[in-house]
Order: structure tokens, then C-alpha cells, then sequence
């Protein structure tokens, strides 16, 4: 994306604050740019992040993200962590659609 960071983050801040103002008991978001592109995984991660937080820390409300099930889509940056790769010397890339899982706990999946 073009944008830097603090202007992703004051742009998350100013979205919640203002969906909050119209009285939702949470608010839930979708991973991913489309159900088929993203902006990568370390990014993707941030940004849930710094939704849930938020939401949970300033408003107090539950933050939860709906995921996809396309295939094709992996993470570069984080391998699966499924018991049954633990042993294996080179784990499998993460689906990215499973990325969610690795984010701060205030964020239901």
C-alpha cells in the first residue's frame, strides 16, 4: 500500500470511532484486500491488530474478523503451526486465510 503506517492506524482509529458513534455492540472486519488479493501478511497482521486493540482498549467492545476459505494464498512470513509440523525442519507457509489466528487475543475470529 502507498500509505504509511500512521496514517493506516489514524485512518483504523477514525473508522471505529465513528461506526462505535452509531451504538454497535461490536464491530467485525474481513481479512485481506478482496477475498482473493491481500497486502501481505506481516501488514495484514498489523492491521488486525491495531483494530482489535483499539476497539477493545478505547471503546471497550469486541473486534472480530471474518476470514475467507479461497486457496492459494500463503504467508511468506509465518509457517503453519499445526502439531504435525512442529517436527518438520521446513514447516509449510501458513494459509493466509488462517493468518487471524496469530493476531492479539482481543480479536475473535
Amino acid at each position: 500500500t502507498k500509505d504509511t503506517w500512521p496514517k493506516m492506524r489514524t485512518a483504523i482509529h477514525q473508522r471505529i470511532d465513528w461506526v462505535v458513534s452509531a451504538g454497535f455492540d461490536f464491530i467485525s472486519t474481513e481479512s485481506g484486500l478482496s477475498e482473493f488479493t491481500n497486502p501481505g501478511d506481516q501488514l495484514m497482521l498489523d492491521l488486525l491488530n491495531e483494530f482489535a486493540v483499539y476497539t477493545n482498549t478505547t471503546w471497550g467492545k469486541e473486534a472480530s474478523v471474518k476470514v475467507h476459505c479461497s486457496i492459494g494464498q500463503f504467508c511468506k512470513n509465518f509457517a503453519d503451526p499445526r502439531p504435525q509440523f512442529q517436527s518438520m525442519d521446513n514447516k509449510p507457509p501458513l494459509n493466509f486465510n488462517f493468518l487471524p489466528t496469530l493476531a492479539h487475543s482481543p480479536l475473535g475470529i
